[in-house]
Formats: structure tokens, sequence, C-alpha cells
């Protein structure tokens, strides 16, 4: 609605077509606001289930080696899934224990924790050499981080287009109208991001 709508106003339109597209802009950009807020709810909700039910996912889409308390939320990492170490890591102090505590003192267990965990749990099942660390750790990373960014995007395109409508310069910010053709890719790119950690099945190697 919002690219075809700031498509329609880019072109010579008669006063009715123009007004009905400004309005059908504006409805637009609010519940395009409102949709990407009500994600980011249920992301948050998401993040404490996969505490509960897929612990090793999280510690993947986190980069995180070994458990913390608080836990800190990881911005930019750059590591080597090999030797299972990082190298440079940009993080936000205690935000990753909030996000699946509700609280800045939650403990999130690591992926070396998680696989020592799971040897014990099930080595009469798949052996005392099975790999239960998850394969490209920086797929899971790098993909989380790309739904979030561009879901922060569309909420400040959003902001953006809101605060142009408010001092009545929406329809005469041609600039702008331009950028929001755009946009029309952005809700799939985000989607198919965050599917991309969510359909990542968990690996289990019988080694030996």
């Amino acid at each position: 609605m919002i690219a075809i709508s700031s498509y329609r106003l880019l072109r010579r339109n008669s006063p009715a077509e123009h007004l009905m597209f400004s309005r059908s802009l504006r409805m637009g950009l609010i519940f395009s606001l409102a949709s990407v807020m009500i994600t980011m709810g249920v992301g948050h909700l998401s993040g404490q289930f996969m505490l509960d039910k897929q612990p090793m996912k999280l510690a993947a889409a986190e980069g995180l080696w070994e458990a913390e308390s608080p836990t800190a939320l990881s911005f930019f990492q750059v590591g080597d899934e090999a030797s299972r170490t990082t190298l440079i890591n940009i993080r936000i102090p205690s935000l990753l224990s909030f996000l699946t505590y509700d609280s800045f003192g939650g403990m999130v267990p690591g992926i070396n924790d998680l696989n020592a965990f799971y040897h014990e749990r099930y080595a009469n099942t798949y052996g005392p050499d099975a790999n239960y660390v998850p394969p490209m750790i920086w797929l899971i990373y790098w993909s989380f981080r790309a739904m979030v960014g561009f879901g922060m995007l569309m909420s400040l395109i959003a902001l953006v287009g809101i605060l142009l409508w408010w001092r009545n310069r929406l329809e005469k910010s041609r600039w702008f109208l331009a950028l929001l053709l755009f946009t029309v890719i952005l809700p799939y790119v985000a989607n198919s991001t965050g599917w991309t950690p969510t359909s990542t099945p968990p690996r289990v190697l019988r080694l030996g």
C-alpha cells in the first residue's frame, strides 16, 4: 500500500486521486508502524520460548559460547567457529537477559555448555562423540540481525513518514515518496531472513 500510494503521488493525478492516495499512504504508514511494533513484541516472546525449548538455537543466534549471567546482547561479532572463540564482539550489557527473562539478571547458557549437557543426556542414544552444535552458526547469527535490522528500518521509515505528515510535508517531500517505492521489498527480506534461523535444523552427528 505504501509503495503503490507513493508511486501514484509522484505522478500527475486528479484532485480525487491525489486525495485517495494521500489517505491510503497515511493509513499504510500507521499500519506499518503498528505492525512492526506488534512483531517486535511477538519476537520478544519468541526469544523466551527459544530459551525454554531451543536454547542451543538461541545461543547460536547470539554467538554465545559460554553461559553468562547477566547476559549481554551481541550487536556485532566476528568469531572462529572451528575454535569456538570470539575475536570481536560489540555488545549491549544485560539486554539478552532482559529479553529472555524480563529481568536484567537472567542466565543464558552458551553453546559449549549446552553441547556438554546434551553429551551427558543423550550419550546412550547418539554415542559419546556426537556433535550437537548447529551448522553454520554465522548464518544463524547474521540472518537474525538482518531480520531485526530490516524491521528497525521499516519502523524508522514509518516514523519519518508520520513526522512529515504531522508537518504537512508528506506529499511535498518527493525524495521521501521516491524512497518509499523501495519499501515494497522490505517485509519480504525481513521475513526471509527471519525464517533462516527458524528453519535451520539442529545437528546431531555420530562420530567414530
